[in-house]
């Protein structure tokens, strides 16, 4: 697949049986599920896949499983964060070897532990040694690296490999044209994230696309088609009639509202979480989505 990434491309859920451990089915009708919604891409292992709640083992397994059924119809992304930039490099070069049509990766950071500006473009310079596909940087505030546009674009100009951005929660209206420009031909593109929130005004500041979560992939992927197709009008009239799920899922929802949408959609069979829910996600949460949900129409998401 020799072309750039842009599009929609969802972030990959991990289900998970009722007693914590992988559905593997279920991760196969997924997979099955967003390439016939009409995505442009898939990441996984990100913060919406629950990867870090999984084993190396378990990523290596989940890698293998995605790529098989992807089987290249469209570009797989697999998110290789950690705070080595040894053990990032063996996970990139896994992930390659798998398929992967690029990687994703934080700054290193552990806790509040965080390298300098030169200690991260070190970082990206060893990943990029590693591997012959593109690296994705993920400007996240999880991290605690705080990075102005000049300085990502200083480092995407001296790593070889490090071709995308995704910025999100960090001024992404003014981040994304300021990185295009300030990257010059060094970036190929910048992607937004935080659930879509900011879709439509990203792609008119110069977004390639968008990182979201994957419960509402058709609905995604219809905005962006419509937006590149120069139909704005109805990119907008679809965006905002959704956008009161995406401000759900940001501030109430999450990972859980992401499970019951697709456990409803008959997709995943548990919505189990490995991190505990608090008790307010099912006495009110869950009745505040399920009466929002029966305002739309599940088989269009």
């Amino acid at each position: 697949m020799d072309r750039k990434l842009e599009g929609m491309f969802p972030i990959l859920a991990t289900p998970f049986n009722d007693d914590g451990s992988i559905d593997w089915d279920s991760q196969k009708r997924l997979i099955q599920y967003l390439i016939e919604r009409g995505v442009h891409g898939i990441v996984m292992l990100a913060n919406a896949s629950e990867g870090y709640t999984l084993s190396d083992s378990e990523k290596k397994k989940l890698i293998e499983l995605a790529a098989k059924e992807i089987e290249g119809r469209v570009p797989l992304v697999v998110t290789v964060s950690h705070f080595s930039s040894e053990v990032a490099s063996e996970h990139a070069n896994y992930a390659e070897n798998m398929g992967a049509f690029a990687v994703m990766s934080y700054p290193p950071f552990f806790g509040q532990w965080s390298p300098d500006t030169e200690g991260i473009r070190e970082y990206f310079d060893r990943l990029s040694n590693a591997i012959k596909i593109p690296i994705i940087y993920q400007d996240h505030p999880l991290s605690g690296v705080k990075m102005p546009a000049s300085a990502l674009a200083e480092i995407a100009k001296r790593v070889d490999r490090l071709r995308y951005i995704k910025t999100e929660f960090v001024d992404t209206l003014g981040k994304i044209p300021a990185l295009n420009r300030l990257a010059e031909n060094s970036l190929d593109g910048v992607f937004g994230g935080a659930g879509g929130l900011n879709y439509i005004h990203e792609l008119e500041v110069g977004a390639c696309g968008n990182m979201p979560a994957c419960y509402m992939s058709k609905v995604l992927s219809d905005v962006f088609n419509h937006h590149r197709a120069a139909r704005k009008k109805e990119a907008e009239r679809i965006f905002f009639k959704h956008l009161p799920l995406i401000s759900f899922e940001l501030y109430h929802g999450g990972r859980y509202m992401v499970k019951e949408i697709l456990k409803k959609n008959g997709i995943i069979k548990s919505t189990y979480c490995r991190h505990k829910a608090p008790k307010s996600w099912h006495e009110v949460n869950l009745k505040a989505l399920n009466n929002l949900l029966s305002k739309y129409d599940l088989n269009t998401f």
